[in-house]
């Protein structure tokens, strides 16, 4: 769901900065 949200171009800041905080999550936790 996170990953289809973030394809929809520059709706919301919000929405984006969501997507950006997930991906971070995403990437800490495959780099941990």
């Amino acid at each position: 769901m996170p990953i289809l949200t973030c394809s929809i171009p520059l709706l919301l800041d919000d929405l984006t900065e969501l997507c950006i905080a997930y991906l971070r999550d995403s990437l800490h936790a495959s780099n941990c």
